[in-house]
């Protein structure tokens, strides 16, 4: 017989957790000891969802009839009444970005109403959005979805999403194209060998790309341990196939922007700087991209200070390089060569300055307390590609860092999502303003 449910202690265990949630999210210990990568991901939801933490602490104990709360109950709900001000202080005041990142007052009205269904729409969040919401938003319009092969064998497919019905207007007012629509190919991530294009269209930066016109490309790819390069390949392929296809559908290959998060975001960065295929894209977005695996000059935000031989471990090596050593690319395959062709700063340096200007502009976004991909490496990224651009030749390059948050920061809220999505949306409207005046100067 299953005892019953001891409820007064469920909530007080729910009241101390949320009250320790609230002391993560606001202590700011250095790495290596406040940034492991559990720590780092449970800092993370607490700095993301103080307000959700809050609503469902107050439900599940005046929904149980708790009686008046206790000391515990009120410090939880100052701890995460704290947060969310330091949060919105250090949004408006302390970010190191080229853009602003302040929330818009619309975006936290929608974040406050929506706030008792998000954390039940999780999962689900894609059949709710273009089953339900789609149509009531948009009720002369259909989202069409095509899916298709795009690699020489068959095996790997890519999903296209456009909204039928659009304006001519809408489709062309964004940097010229003639009425034809924008494309955005964006890359899953996954740690290279996780994560399916199915989850990253739960992000809302897809309906947001699809309201204003564009034509979104997912593909996917291949993915598992020790199959690299295979990832890249793919990915090379998803892109030559989009830049030839979207045509046929209205889209613009002289507009199109690759996006990728997290391993997505090595991914895109690749693309942008091989020959291969840069010259077929007019921007990227790199969203807490691996931009630098090895971070030879750049502190460990996770390393070890132990050697391992049974492991492969070195005293020192950061994780990220030891798992792409180990897990990605696999010792049989490793060579100085193939570890370096692999990493996105590295390429950079190969870059002649005469060949750089096929580079597309690009724009990198992170969080200051990324456990997993250091936004000091980004940030030494875009500097060091601004400053290998001709002087006096402006290709938009930009950096966003969000204060104080944690990898996939933009996945976990509403309003992150929306603060990001917006200044994504600017500046990939200064690109294509950028890139038709160049056109008009040929």
């Amino acid at each position: 017989m299953y005892s019953a449910i001891d409820w007064p202690v469920v909530v007080w265990a729910a009241e101390v957790g949320a009250l320790w949630l609230g002391i993560v999210a606001n202590l700011d210990v250095p790495a290596p000891i406040g940034s492991p990568t559990l720590l780092g991901v449970i800092r993370g939801i607490a700095l993301c969802h103080p307000d959700t933490v809050l609503f469902w602490l107050w439900i599940l104990r005046h929904g149980l009839s708790m009686g008046s709360p206790g000391n515990i109950f009120w410090f939880a709900v100052a701890s995460h009444c704290i947060t969310i001000l330091r949060l919105a202080w250090e949004l408006t005041f302390s970010s190191k970005s080229d853009y602003p990142i302040s929330p818009s007052p619309l975006s936290l009205v929608i974040h406050g109403l929506t706030l008792p269904f998000r954390p039940l729409l999780i999962m689900p969040y894609q059949f709710v959005f273009y089953r339900l919401v789609f149509p009531l938003l948009f009720p002369s319009k259909t989202l069409q979805a095509l899916r298709m092969p795009y690699s020489k064998n068959h095996s790997n497919v890519l999903t296209v999403y456009k909204i039928l019905g659009e304006s001519k207007k809408t489709e062309g007012k964004r940097g010229g194209g003639g009425g034809k629509r924008p494309v955005a190919v964006f890359i899953h991530g996954g740690a290279w060998w996780g994560g399916n294009a199915w989850f990253i269209s739960l992000m809302g930066h897809i309906p947001d790309l699809l309201s204003k016109g564009y034509i979104v490309v997912i593909p996917e790819y291949t993915r598992g341990l020790r199959v690299w390069p295979n990832q890249l390949v793919n990915c090379r392929e998803a892109l030559k196939f989009t830049h030839d296809f979207v045509p046929t559908i209205g889209g613009d290959r002289s507009r199109i922007i690759v996006m990728g998060v997290s391993a997505g975001g090595h991914l895109s960065a690749m693309l942008s700087l091989e020959k291969k295929t840069r010259r077929l894209i007019t921007g990227a977005v790199l969203m807490y991209p691996a931009i630098d695996l090895f971070m030879t000059d750049i502190p460990f935000t996770v390393s070890f200070g132990f050697s391992l031989s049974i492991l492969r471990i070195r005293k020192g090596q950061g994780l990220l390089e030891w798992f792409w050593e180990n897990i990605i690319i696999g010792p049989s395959k490793i060579t100085p060569r193939s570890v370096k062709e692999a990493c996105p700063r590295h390429l950079l340096t190969q870059i002649s300055k005469e060949d750089i200007q096929e580079v597309p502009p690009i724009l990198l976004i992170t969080g200051s307390g990324d456990s997993v991909c250091a936004a000091e490496a980004g940030r030494i990224f875009v500097n060091e590609l601004k400053a290998k651009r001709k002087v006096g030749v402006i290709k938009r390059d930009g950096y966003v860092e969000f204060p104080r948050l944690e990898h996939s920061f933009d996945s976990h809220s509403g309003v992150l999502t929306m603060s990001n999505a917006r200044i994504i949306r600017r500046w990939i409207e200064e690109v294509f303003t950028g890139h038709a005046g160049e056109e008009g100067k040929d």
